[in-house]
Order: C-alpha cells, then structure tokens, then sequence
C-alpha cells in the first residue's frame, strides 16, 4: 500500500525523526485496530520497530498500550515502548519488535495441531499473571461501555460483522449483549484480543505477545473464545478446539461465553 513518508515524518516529533528517519519503512496491514501501522527497520536505535499513529477520534488511546507494556515488562513477553507522544491532533507510539512470525504465517511451518497447543499454553501464561495490584481493568461493564462509545461515535462497521451477523445493525447486536450479559466474571489478566496473528513464534515457541491495547482483567472467556475463533478461522478443523481446550485445561467449554464473547467482539 502506498504511502507518503515524507509527509508522515514532517508530522512527527524532531526525537522520533532521528530515530527512525533513514529506516526502511512497510506499512502494517494486518492488523484491525485504528491506529495507522508501519513496521520500520533499521532504526538508528539498531533492530526493528513498529510506529503506530492514531488521531483522536478514536474511543480507543495508544496510552493505554503504552502503559500496559510498560506494566507487563519483566511480567511477559511485550514489545519495548521506544517512544510516546501525544498533542492536539493525535497520539504516537513507537514500539520494539518482537522476534519471529506470527501465529497465523503459512511460512511457520508449523502443523495445526501444534499451534493449538501452543497457543493454549500462551494463554495459560498470559492468564497466570497475579492480578491483585493490577491498574488494568477491561471488565464487561467497561467494555460494554466502550462499545456503546465506539456505536455513539460511528467506530463500529457493520460490512466487518462476521457472516452470522451480516445485515444486523450494530445497535441491535448491542441490545443482545446488554440483554444476555453472564450474571459471573472468571477475573484473569487477559490479553483481549487473542489470536493467531498476535502471538509471535519463534524456533517453536512462543517469542511474545502484540497488539495488548485491549489487555487487563477480564473473564477468561474474553481469551479463549477469540483463541477457538481464531484456529477455526485459520484452520477450519473441529479437532483443534479439542486439542486447545484439554492443553488449556478446560473439560467442560462454557458456550454461551464462548458465543458472546465473539459477539462483544464484533463491535471492537
């Protein structure tokens, strides 16, 4: 995809532009978040990093990523935070790069079955972390609320719904999630938006995990029902479900979490 670098770096921050100026610069379209993405190598810092610009009209902050990888350092596996800042028009956020290929990269090589196991042994990791002193929080009622804010504000695309959902408008979707929100939340520190192509592996392990802009404590089920849509829809095998669970540890899957947290996601 085209881009000007020129008149991106004209926008920027005198301290950033000496960083990553005479880098070689890609940019990012794999993710789904809204801020602008571009990978660039050879920083004058040495390795590779990510540079994510978002303006404000976006309910979601890259401060709040910020101070999650700042929070999960010597805790796990997180990009660097090289640089941030912020003014009147937008937020910058200049990120470490975490070593290997993503979870969903063909080039892994890697058989279906393995990366279910080791996608529920980084959930597990992910899940372990003590949560007493945690800042962090990404609890239903929070994210419901955010989700009502991204509807207000026209965030929300219904082209993106999945196929089950195509042709509902999102207050619609909304009004099922206030109607059948879980009476219980299974608190853990999650990664809130766990799938294939934000778990990084290398020489077949887990390197690191990205994109955390959505981490703190929430149910459980936030992880796993996006880690079972995510090998479904990279792998389209009902075996793997089977395998993600039993290493995960969970014998009896709750569906109906599994369904609506899916569906909460669908307006992020």
């Amino acid at each position: 995809m085209e881009f000007n670098k020129k008149e991106i770096l004209n926008d920027l921050p005198s301290e950033l532009r000496a960083i990553i100026n005479e880098g070689i610069w890609e940019k990012d379209t794999m993710g789904m978040s809204d801020s602008k993405v571009y990978r660039i190598r050879n920083t004058s810092l040495g390795g590779n990093g990510y540079l994510k610009i978002m303006h404000h009209n976006s309910s979601e902050s890259l401060s709040y990523e910020r101070d999650i990888y700042n929070w999960l350092e010597n805790r796990l596996p997180v990009p660097k935070v090289l640089y941030y800042s912020k003014d009147d028009t937008k937020e910058i956020l200049f990120i470490s790069e975490i070593g290997g290929r993503n979870g969903a990269d063909e080039e892994l090589g890697l058989p279906p079955e393995y990366i279910a196991k080791l996608t529920a042994q980084g959930l597990k990791t992910v899940h372990s972390l003590d949560i007493k002193d945690c800042p962090y929080i990404s609890t239903l009622d929070n994210k419901l609320a955010i989700a009502h804010e991204r509807i207000v504000n026209g965030e929300v695309d219904e082209e993106d719904f999945e196929e089950s959902y195509r042709g509902k408008k999102v207050e619609e979707l909304y009004d099922i999630l206030i109607k059948t929100k879980p009476k219980d939340e299974d608190l853990v520190f999650t990664h809130g938006d766990y799938c294939l192509p934000n778990i990084m592996i290398f020489n077949k392990e887990i390197s690191g995990f990205i994109d955390m802009g959505r981490a703190g404590v929430a149910d459980r089920y936030q992880d796993i029902a996006l880690a079972l849509r995510t090998l479904k829809h990279n792998f389209n095998d009902e075996k793997l479900e089977e395998i993600f669970l039993s290493t995960y540890g969970i014998e009896e899957v709750n569906l109906e979490k599994v369904r609506y947290y899916i569906l909460l996601d669908e307006l992020f």
